[in-house]
């Protein structure tokens, strides 16, 4: 008899509990972000994709994924360094006496994975994202990040913009805004060219805002392709590069250049700019922007867009460092070049991959060209140095010089079959062909992407809740730095009535405590909810801002 099928499992034995009486907790702060994310959607974005991490006898998929965030946001910057953790300083932030371990939580991811597609999940978080604050005159920053690989697998070679040069390993795609918000990452395990990306690129956001919506695609000079703007132009999308190749090193006079500005956050940009139209091979002649900064250098600035003023079309390129600094924050805050799996799938190299029968051609046809020449230059010094009282006639001297006539004959014969075969031998050829038996490893990245989507998720509402700490706050050059810093202040918890009361040390600073009072009234008016459950998270100062003993943030309940 067949056995009877098991019972489905519990969504959730265990629902996150609170304490009903004020509780020390080491890192109350950190649940700003857990709020954060909760104002963003993100819990939601896993729910409507059925996320589940299988027998969730403790840790369901809300806190799998908010452990996940919580590591990163606290600049631990690894899993791994869970271990370094006391269970119990995470747990009560996820409702639980003890926070998972790192085996756990990977545990989980690997469940989380199988569950939910990343790609589907970077799509659903980009949903949320836009509905929460849509993107600014629907421009998207493009920019692709290399992650070295240096372990035993044989993983495709791709650029190291850090060591400038070409090393094994792995691509991300990342999208964001013109405010730096990270929007989507589209993983590149072969690390492909930006120029064959933008069409994946344009699916995903057509996913989104619809198959119609026109938007403007800014990225840098990897994606030059007159094929890519000819299509890009034909789908209706703007986009906006610099110029590449011999027609940007070209320099123009100073006095064709004139001084036009364009109001942007409040503030006039000005610069110096000279219009022209530039032919690119496979596009047509697109609109070309010279911008001459204070150092004298000229730089083109290249787009289909005929509609915007040109100090525009300079300054939405140069906003293309924000997105430079976000990758730089992400890479050192979280930690977006890790592994996290360690899996590969090996497979056939058939590649194609230079020939290199063709480099033999080529240094054989110069060495025979150099034959060539200095047995012609013979020929000449022999006509120079001829004799006129013993050959007074070409035919005589054609005859005494036969032997050295015969030998420029075979090299120029030589040099015809060898130029013959280099046009008929192919540039590229498949690895295989040379190497029968050549294999290479794509890394398994399911688990990689999903994380990196947890991450982009934490690191979108840490700059969410910065921006309304910096609205009382107002010093541009810390405010990210003293928002990082509320995560870690201790405070206490306590559940009454369906609400967590947080109260959370403020800083010593006065000007930061008073943004820190504001932050809590205005995420208090959200009614912002706790992981996935109704139990809505209200914030406070602390009125006793001495933190607590050790032996008080540590004990369990």
């Amino acid at each position: 008899l067949p056995l009877p099928a098991p019972p489905p499992p519990a969504a959730d034995p265990t629902p996150p509990t609170g304490p009903p009486t004020p509780q020390p907790v080491r890192y109350a702060g950190a649940l700003l972000l857990l709020g954060a994310l909760s104002a963003l959607d993100v819990f939601q974005a896993f729910q409507q994709l059925g996320a589940t991490v299988g027998r969730a006898w403790r840790y369901d998929w809300a806190r799998t994924v908010a452990v996940v965030a919580l590591v990163f946001a606290l600049r631990l910057r690894s899993i791994e360094r869970l271990k370094t953790v006391l269970p119990t300083a995470l747990g009560p932030l996820v409702g639980c006496r003890r926070a998972p371990t790192a085996q756990t939580v990977r545990t989980k991811l690997c469940h989380l994975a199988e569950s939910v597609e990343p790609q589907a999940l970077h799509r659903e978080l980009l949903r949320a994202l836009l509905a929460h604050t849509p993107v600014w005159e629907q421009v998207y920053y493009v920019d692709g990040h290399f992650t070295a690989y240096h372990g035993e697998h044989p993983v495709p070679e791709g650029w190291d913009p850090r060591r400038r040069l070409a090393a094994p390993g792995h691509s991300d795609a990342f999208v964001h805004d013109a405010s730096g918000r990270a929007l989507f990452a589209v993983h590149l395990p072969c690390n492909e060219a930006l120029s064959r990306v933008l069409p994946q690129i344009v699916a995903e956001i057509r996913a989104v805002v619809g198959p119609t919506a026109p938007f403007t695609l800014v990225f840098d000079r990897g994606g030059f392709s007159g094929a890519v703007f000819r299509w890009l132009t034909r789908e209706g999308l703007g986009f906006l590069t610099y110029l590449k190749g011999r027609a940007a090193k070209r320099r123009f006079p100073a006095h064709r250049f004139t001084r036009r500005w364009w109001a942007f956050e409040g503030q006039r940009r000005v610069y110096r700019l000279y219009e022209k139209g530039t032919r690119v091979t496979g596009a047509g002649v697109l609109r070309t922007v010279l911008w001459q900064p204070p150092d004298g250098s000229q730089i083109p600035v290249l787009t289909n867009r005929a509609d915007w003023p040109a100090p525009k079309l300079v300054h939405v390129l140069r906003l293309r460092w924000r997105q430079e600094n976000s990758l730089k924050y992400l890479v050192e805050e979280y930690a977006i070049d890790q592994l996290i799996q360690y899996g590969a799938d090996t497979e056939r190299d058939a590649r194609p991959v230079a020939n290199p029968a063709r480099r033999a051609l080529r240094e054989r046809l110069a060495r025979l060209r150099q034959d060539l020449a200095a047995g012609q230059a013979e020929l000449g010094r022999a006509l120079a140095a001829n004799p006129e009282a013993r050959r007074r006639t070409v035919r005589g001297l054609k005859i005494a010089l036969a032997p050295l006539r015969r030998k420029v004959a075979v090299v120029a014969a030589q040099i015809t079959r060898c130029a013959n075969r280099l046009r008929h031998t192919p540039a590229k050829v498949p690895r295989t062909a040379l190497e029968p038996r050549a294999k290479r490893a794509i890394l398994q990245h399911d688990r990689r992407h999903l994380v990196t989507a947890i991450k982009i998720a934490a690191y979108d509402a840490e700059r969410w809740l910065a921006q309304r700490f910096n609205a009382t706050y107002r010093q541009a050059k810390d405010y990210l730095t003293m928002t990082a810093s509320l995560f870690q202040q201790p405070g206490t918890l306590h559940l009454a009535d369906g609400v967590l009361h947080v109260r959370i040390v403020p800083p010593a600073d006065g000007r930061a405590r008073e943004a820190f009072t504001a932050l809590c009234t205005e995420l208090n008016a959200q009614k912002l909810r706790w992981l996935n459950t109704d139990v809505r998270l209200h914030f406070e100062p602390a009125v006793n801002q001495s933190a607590p003993s050790a032996l008080e943030v540590f004990t369990e309940f």
